[in-house]
């Protein structure tokens, strides 16, 4: 008597690169794919793939390919299939996001420093009606940090102008001092943001004069001091300072407006005499409306932190900045 068995299937494993370009491209890399083997992408909104915005193919030697014709800041669904001899041999999902367009743009700022700064939107959304949204990081970060939040996205997908800085001797930001300086010497912040306000008067891209502001930390104390400015409809402050704040503006009468306070119940620095739930009320008390004031109960979190772990605080930001 003989006996057979089946042989097993091979298993086989393949890892793709995704990497979202501009606004409406997508390239997909690839290695170790048999040469003669043909690969098929197809891209969709939905993950049953009922109706793809874009459908290629591609042989293996390639090693990479671009997709085309997808919208701006827009999660996507990507299925791959490997063909072998008109077999499928393997199959898989992936998930990406669309991205918008970037400017990063260097400009001068007082003393000698050179600023850095990115510039987000969709060019075929921006208008003369366009805000500007100005993003601003807290002492030790760069111009990344707001963008873990998802909220530059989210505005930009709105139509507006979002601006991401470096404050000096920072991210890609010039500074010839002591970096420690700027706290004992914040209007240097200020005038770091009066020239992002100048430089934006010089580029090439649709936007209305008005501006939402927002800041971490020290970013937190530059939009609430600067939401003093006749153009500045508001924004958002998380872990702002009420004494820096003040002694950002200078002299004259301080009157912030249309800022939104968010602070931890819990964080305080004890070194510098801060106690972040306290400023938050008392900045809000003093600012003119539309103003608000959210203390997170039971939380050490600062800054961007804050909106970073609470979806919830997001949602409030985004709404808050739309609705100014």
């Amino acid at each position: 008597m003989l006996s057979c068995q089946k042989e097993a299937a091979p298993t086989y494993t393949f890892e793709f690169d995704i990497k979202p370009v501009g606004e409406n491209d997508v390239i997909i890399g690839w290695e170790d794919v048999e040469t003669g083997n043909t690969l098929k992408f197809m891209v969709d909104t939905d993950d049953q793939f009922s109706s793809p915005v874009a459908t290629t193919e591609a042989d293996a030697l390639e090693g990479t390919i671009t997709l085309t014709g997808l919208s701006p800041v827009t999660h996507y669904y990507l299925k791959i299939e490997i063909e072998k001899s008109g077999e499928v041999i393997w199959s898989g999902t992936e998930e990406f996001t669309s991205k918008f367009s970037r400017k990063t743009v260097w400009y001068g700022s007082t003393d000698d420093v050179t600023l850095c700064a990115n510039l987000d939107y969709i060019a075929s959304e921006l208008s003369p009606s366009s805000r500007t949204v100005i993003f601003m990081h807290e002492f030790s970060r760069s111009k990344t940090s707001w963008y873990v939040t998802g909220i530059v996205d989210t505005l930009v997908k709105d139509g507006n102008l979002c601006v991401a800085i470096d404050f000096r001797g920072h991210g890609a930001s010039s500074y010839d001092g002591d970096v420690g300086e700027l706290i004992e010497q914040p209007r240097m912040l200020k005038d770091d943001f009066d020239a992002t306000i100048r430089m934006l008067d010089t580029i090439p891209l649709e936007h209305s004069s008005e501006v939402i502001v927002f800041g971490a930390s020290m970013g937190a104390c530059v939009a609430t001091s600067t939401s003093s400015y006749s153009n500045v409809v508001g924004g958002v402050a998380a872990s702002a300072v009420a004494k820096i704040s003040r002694s950002m503006w200078g002299e004259g009468s301080f009157a912030p407006g249309g800022i939104y306070y968010i602070a931890g119940e819990l964080d305080k620095n004890a070194t510098l005499n801060i106690d972040y739930e306290k400023d938050a009320n008392s900045l809000s008390s003093i600012t003119q409306q539309p103003t608000k004031a959210t203390v997170v109960k039971d939380s050490y979190d600062h800054g961007v932190r804050l909106l970073e772990v609470d979806p919830e605080l997001i949602a409030d930001a985004i709404e808050w900045a739309r609705n100014l």
